[in-house]
């Protein structure tokens, strides 16, 4: 059994569409954090096919991975991506060559389309995060997932809540839903979806570094880890952070110290919260403290590449987790979320996986209680995949 991608132009709900047969290079990107996921081909654009890549055409297509017989008969489907197709190289050459065809998810528009002026006021009173992403989706055409994780999270109401002119319909949805810990993401359909991944339980795998990779490494950058997060409570409405009910009443500031510099290391940063960003009456200093920090631990990227698109027929992907055991950059059984994920291939040539993984709280929002690093490094070894070839 083969494992191949495949290009499928024309897929309805009727009619299975038919399946792009002759590309060379694809290169797939799933992302568990963004509005899109990515695909790109090389092919020969002809007379017959040009009406798929005309410039505006916005073919719509669908990328899924086959698990193909010796036969050549197709014996599963997985869809990865519904999109279209956007950005159509075409180009002349005296020795007649590939042109290289990219698209994105449905819901990729929204990183780019603005406030429509037929929803216009701005602001939302007393709106929930559900109704307010449904209204925008329902505008652009686009369907709408809540992960039933975040259902609750997503049907709280704002007081109230204004788009910014200068913000497009992604960013805007990004900054309501973050006090929240809702990731703002699309799903294979093409659907946006809001997700709470501190609310769900995914698939985890395992990798060592003495597995079968070509390589595994960390790139720190200390420059944008603070030492600790001062947050002030920056509402006018003094009552609304004052009443009875109130989790944080004659609470104005607090401190929330990171696991990730040693003691010592002072290199503070401030948040402000603004009435806008969060819920009245019902907002925790400490956590949107820990949400601040949380996200500075994306500057521990963790990349991995091997050959193959799967882990001894194991398949991960964008949204899953990773238990690493990696002792030469620091990590003993670290537990890393799978981030982004890019299967590449050339026609009959050899496939190959990239992940770019982050540690779990980036998603999750909760500090660990210490560092997830070791030390030092008890064993170093370059490790030259040749070697469990031979």
């Amino acid at each position: 059994m083969e494992t191949v991608i495949g290009i499928v132009i024309g897929r309805t709900e009727t009619d299975s569409g038919k399946i792009y047969p002759q590309w060379d290079e694809v290169r797939v990107t799933l992302m568990a954090n963004s509005v899109a996921s990515t695909f790109s081909f090389k092919t020969m654009i002809t007379k017959e096919n040009s009406h798929l890549f005309s410039p505006g055409s916005y073919t719509k297509c669908v990328v899924v991975m086959l698990q193909v017989d010796s036969g050549g008969n197709v014996q599963s489907e997985e869809v990865l991506i519904t999109g279209y197709i956007v950005n159509p190289g075409i180009s002349i050459q005296k020795v007649p060559g590939l042109n290289e065809i990219a698209g994105m998810s449905a819901s990729g528009i929204l990183n780019s389309a603005r406030y429509p002026k037929d929803l216009y006021p701005l602001q939302y009173l007393n709106t929930s995060l559900t109704t307010i992403a449904r209204e925008l989706c329902n505008y652009y055409d686009i369907g709408l997932f809540v992960h039933g994780g975040a259902t609750e999270a997503a049907a709280k109401l704002y007081e109230t809540v204004e788009c910014k002119p200068e913000e497009t319909v992604y960013q805007f949805l990004t900054r309501i839903a973050k006090p929240r810990a809702i990731t703002v993401a699309h799903d294979n359909r093409g659907y946006l979806m809001l997700i709470l991944y501190s609310g769900i339980t995914v698939a985890s795998s395992e990798i060592s570094q003495y597995d079968q990779i070509i390589s595994m490494g960390m790139s720190p950058n200390m420059e944008k880890v603070h030492s600790s997060c001062l947050v002030i409570n920056d509402n006018d409405d003094v009552s609304a952070v004052e009443g009875e009910n109130s989790e944080i009443r004659d609470l104005e500031s607090i401190v929330v110290n990171s696991p990730f510099l040693p003691k010592g290391i002072n290199i503070p940063t401030t948040v402000q919260i603004k009435t806008d960003d969060a819920e009245k009456g019902n907002v925790k200093l400490k956590k949107l403290g820990e949400i601040e920090l949380s996200e500075e631990a994306r500057n521990f990227p963790v990349t991995i590449k091997k050959e193959g698109w799967d882990f001894d027929k194991r398949q991960v992907r964008a949204g899953f987790y990773l238990d690493v055991e990696a002792p030469s950059i620091f990590l003993t059984e670290t537990k890393m979320f799978i981030e982004t994920q890019t299967f590449t291939q050339r026609a009959k040539g050899p496939k190959f996986m990239t992940l770019s993984c982050v540690l779990p709280c980036v998603y999750t929002k909760r500090l660990p209680k210490r560092s997830p690093f070791n030390k030092t490094i008890d064993e170093f070894r370059t490790y030259d995949i040749t070697e469990d070839n031979k």
